[in-house]
């Protein structure tokens, strides 16, 4: 899951940007990028569009921190399966997908799969235990190739 900044379309390096990588939450937070902020953009390896700062001076008043959790509402953007930060320790978030169940350490910027069946078995919910958010439930589900019948 790799955040993108919607642009207003500048000119940069010989094409126009209106999208660049802010690579996780953890970077998010540490450059303090906020939705409305004006930000300083540069192509890192000559291609890729990346937020590197933010230009404070031009921060909307009432401008507030970024929830990358709360703005894609517990669902993965790419496959809407479902993810779940752990309220106790806020780097680590999980993601139910159709390749099994994936953990983050780090805020989302690398991932390691921690529960896997086989080809044909993925993950498709997941709950943590209330009161104890350490005991993470994960349901399982079965992708079944589909009969085609045609017709003639």
């Amino acid at each position: 899951m790799t955040p993108v900044a919607e642009l207003k379309p500048v000119f940069l390096a010989g094409s126009t940007i209106a999208r660049a990588t802010l690579h996780n939450e953890k970077e998010i937070k540490r450059k303090d990028i906020r939705i409305g902020d004006t930000v300083i953009v540069e192509k890192a390896g000559e291609v890729i569009p990346a937020v590197v700062g933010v230009v404070k001076e031009k921060r909307p008043r009432h401008a507030k921190p970024f929830d990358f959790y709360r703005h894609i509402q517990g669902k993965c953007p790419a496959c809407g399966g479902p993810v779940r930060r752990d309220p106790e320790r806020p780097g680590v978030i999980f993601a139910a997908t159709v390749g099994g169940l994936h953990r983050s350490t780090d805020g989302g910027q690398t991932w390691k799969k921690v529960l896997y069946v086989n080809d044909e078995t993925g993950a498709s919910d997941l709950v943590m235990q209330p009161g104890n958010p350490r005991v993470l439930i994960a349901r399982r589900m079965r992708r079944r190739a589909r009969r085609q019948v045609s017709r003639s």
